[in-house]
């Protein structure tokens, strides 16, 4: 755990006591890759707030962090712990099914990462069977429901059922459009979506439109983590197109925010494509598309040994 936690809270309360902006401190420092500092910070508010349904939340907000950060197990006993006290403490009825929603799909993502989708899958689904009656009470809920069908068709697309997952993304996308602040969530379901057409017969085209959309909203919105994802997609489609130099341009993009910000397992899977798009560059080729010299070994290939090799101990 980092050492300046304690002073980063006593500058953060030197100018402000309010629970919500504590929260929002720590949430920001997860947005940052801070994983650590936040778990820390978030720990300390569930300690002290009142609330019960307060304190749940930040329990289950303690499971999303580690599970960003890689720690699946940690973050599943958070969500139990989170359970426990759903269980045992008296939330009012409003508050129940949307906690047992939350940490459903928090639990669903954990389990997604050790590569139980199908189990994810379920869970997901049953979190929107918590939620349900709650979708036309407010505007949060309704959002929430557009990211758990966000969530349901990314686990199905695994599964072949590109057509279906486009549909419901559409139908996702336009109940985030339709609200009032929709670009973060709005960005990563249209990276969603544009990734699910390229794996499409002819769909390249409403790939690359998706994916240009969700960079263009991931930039204005500053969702540095969407951002990597639409740029390690746009270099695998500028890749594809031929252009290696642009392809390297939004790969290095990618890899860089990922180190510094992205838990263990999205930093493998970004830094595996780029490997794969370095190597593809010039080793033995007869003409290197970055430095034009034919017969010489590009000068990516042996970054691309290193990314792969970095991949793999990311992804143990």
């Amino acid at each position: 755990m980092r050492d300046d936690v304690p002073a980063a809270r006593a500058a953060l309360k030197a100018g402000s006591r309010d629970f919500q902006t504590e929260k929002k401190h720590a949430l920001d420092l997860f947005d940052l890759g801070e994983f650590d500092l936040s778990v820390a910070i978030l720990r300390d508010l569930a300690q002290n707030v009142p609330r019960d349904t307060d304190r749940i939340r930040l329990l289950g907000q303690i499971g999303k962090v580690l599970y960003e950060a890689g720690q699946t197990e940690q973050a599943q006993l958070a969500i139990r712990e989170a359970r426990r006290l759903l269980h045992r403490l008296a939330c009012t009825a409003d508050d129940r099914p949307v906690l047992n929603a939350e940490l459903e799909f928090t639990n669903a993502k954990a389990i997604a990462q050790m590569g139980k989708l199908r189990e994810s899958l379920q869970l997901t689904e049953h979190a929107r069977d918590f939620v349900a009656p709650c979708i036309l009470a407010n505007e949060l809920s309704q959002l929430f429901d557009a990211e758990l069908l966000g969530w349901i068709r990314g686990c199905q697309m695994f599964f072949g059922l590109l057509h279906e997952s486009i549909a419901t993304y559409e139908h996702a996308i336009a109940i985030v459009e339709n609200a009032k602040s929709p670009t973060p969530l709005l960005a990563d379901l249209l990276w969603q979506q544009g990734r699910c057409y390229s794996q499409l017969p002819g769909g390249m085209t409403a790939a690359r439109e998706k994916n240009a959309e969700a960079l263009d909203l991931a930039t204005r919105a500053s969702r540095l983590h969407v951002l990597a994802r639409a740029h390690s997609s746009e270099s695998l489609f500028q890749y594809w197109d031929g252009r290696m130099k642009s392809a390297i341009d939004h790969g290095r993009l990618a890899v860089a925010i990922t180190n510094r910000m992205s838990g263990p397992e999205e930093s493998a899977l970004v830094s595996l494509s780029f490997a794969r798009i370095e190597a593809a560059t010039g080793v033995n080729a007869p003409l290197c598309a970055v430095s034009g010299k034919r017969g010489s070994a590009c000068p990516h290939s042996s970054g691309a040994l290193r990314i792969s090799s970095k991949a793999r101990c990311c992804s143990v």
